[in-house]
């Protein structure tokens, strides 16, 4: 609200009188207009010019101070009654500008127009007070079409804030944007910023919002925090477009890293999350962008790094497993020479659940390296048989699957036999004639010799399938 011109000082002139208006328009409702248009008017005529202005002065604070408490039609009055003081044009047009902010604050906007009209002074007030208008009509264009012609910096913050509180979307979504680029205030930049982060229709807006924030080191903390919180919300919601995942992902790290790790843990863990949501937006986009592979397990290959740089400090086992896998991806996809020792790495780890080890041979089965396939066959078996509760059926599958690429069948088939009793009977018999057909094939006599006895021995074990092996594995050997 626009606030009298009069600088004059106070007098003891009239003061009890003076005194008894401000308290009735401290307490001022709309039926009580009348006493206080008595109390102006009778010391209007009682008293002289210097006292007439201070009727004035009294009846204009009044007046906007009413309207902050959001009684428009009280204010209105008020200010009405105040226009019979005033002689000056200029402060005719404060006065009208007021009364046509009253209007608007109320929703009639013919009555606002009336005085709009009025208004002689040709300044951005006035566009406020149109712009007000468009925002009442729902009139997108026109609204915009002033704003653009605003260019006092605090007269646009107000009409951004205005059209941000109208709810009028694209309006405010325009008049944020402009007021953001020009302002130099970096305090309401934030508050804009704000105000569209919570217009945003989608992480893609959001993103473009982040980009924004150009100093992020003059943040206050609850401030970085605020963003930070904002930014990892968005990039929840950008799955699966993982690209923009990845791109608002790296904001919020951006920001995370400015914040004090040594006062709180929260922003560590931030920081560390980020990073292993990266890489796992990394290795999906590796999947499914095969000509960019290479460089999409690299940028995860660089925030395995970054992630690692924050130190192990309050690593949860949970984590130091996922972390450890995403490496190995990489690695195993990226044909790194350190697979092996990855693996090593993840079989010295305490309380290693088997469903990790499943996914350690997984991964594993990628490489072309027989020894990385192996290697991870035998660490998984290894954990699943020292299990307080073997699942004899998944071992089985391990077995054969380590028999099927086994460059060593014979210590394959001698490690299998000590728990053959166990498997079920048709997974035992396959393994027992792929342990045959090994030896069958092979032109080392001893070596044939000696893995068709431990197969035709194990066959002694299998109800269904004795009989129907054991008579002809030894025709068979005693052949060879």
């Amino acid at each position: 609200m626009l606030s009298s011109s009069s600088s004059a000082s106070l007098e003891p002139v009239v003061e009890t009188e003076l005194h008894h208006l401000k308290s009735q328009l401290e307490t001022a409702e709309v039926d009580s207009i009348e006493n206080i248009k008595r109390t102006a008017f009778s010391l209007s005529r009682n008293t002289d010019n210097f006292s007439r202005g201070k009727v004035k002065d009294i009846l204009w604070d009044g007046g906007i101070n009413l309207f902050k408490e959001s009684k428009y039609e009280t204010a209105l009055e008020i200010y009405i009654i105040c226009l019979e003081f005033c002689s000056r044009e200029a402060e005719k047009d404060k006065l009208y500008h007021n009364i046509a902010t009253c209007y608007l604050s109320k929703g009639d906007v013919d009555a606002a127009e009336k005085y709009i009209v009025q208004l002689k002074d040709e300044s951005s007030m006035i566009d406020i007070l149109l712009f007000q208008v468009a925002l009442v009509k729902v009139d997108e264009v026109k609204a915009i079409e002033i704003a653009e012609k605003i260019t006092d910096e605090a007269l646009l913050q107000t009409a951004a804030i205005l059209a941000f509180k109208s709810n009028s979307e694209s309006i405010a979504r325009k008049t944020l944007y402009k007021s953001i680029h020009i302002s130099s205030d970096t305090s309401f930049r934030l508050v804009a910023l704000r105000c569209l982060l919570r217009l945003s229709k989608s992480p893609q807006q959001d993103s473009d919002l982040y980009q924004l924030l150009d100093d992020i080191d003059q943040l206050s903390m609850s401030e970085k925090i605020y963003f930070a919180d904002s930014a990892w919300n968005s990039a929840l919601k950008a799955k699966p477009d993982y690209e923009l995942m990845i791109m608002i992902l790296k904001q919020c790290l951006l920001i995370s890293s400015k914040m004090p790790v040594a006062d709180d843990f929260h922003f560590l863990d931030r920081k560390r999350n980020c990073c292993l949501l990266i890489i796992a937006a990394c290795l999906q986009l590796s999947l499914s962008q095969e000509e960019n592979q290479e460089s999409h397990l690299n940028n995860a290959m660089e925030y395995l790094a970054q992630f690692k740089s924050f130190g192990n400090t309050n690593l949860d086992n949970t984590t130091t497993i996922i972390l450890i896998l995403y490496e190995l991806e990489c690695a195993v996809r990226l044909n790194v020479p350190n697979v092996v020792s990855l693996i090593g790495c993840v079989n010295t780890m305490k309380h290693i659940p088997l469903s990790t080890m499943d996914r350690v041979v997984d991964i594993c089965m990628m490489s072309k390296d027989k020894l990385v396939n192996e290697t991870a066959l035998k660490s998984a078996l290894e954990h699943h048989l020292t299990a307080p509760d073997p699942k004899w059926s998944h071992i089985s599958k391990l077995f054969i699957h380590l028999a099927k690429i086994s460059s060593d069948i014979m210590q394959v088939f001698k490690y299998w036999s000590q728990y053959a009793n166990e498997f079920p009977e048709e997974e035992a018999a396959w393994m027992i004639c792929e342990a045959w057909n090994q030896g069958i094939k092979s032109e080392n006599i001893d070596f044939t010799k000696d893995l068709c006895t431990m197969a035709h021995r194990a066959s002694q074990n299998l109800p269904n399938y004795k009989d129907i092996y054991s008579k002809h594995m030894i025709q068979v050997l005693n052949s060879k």
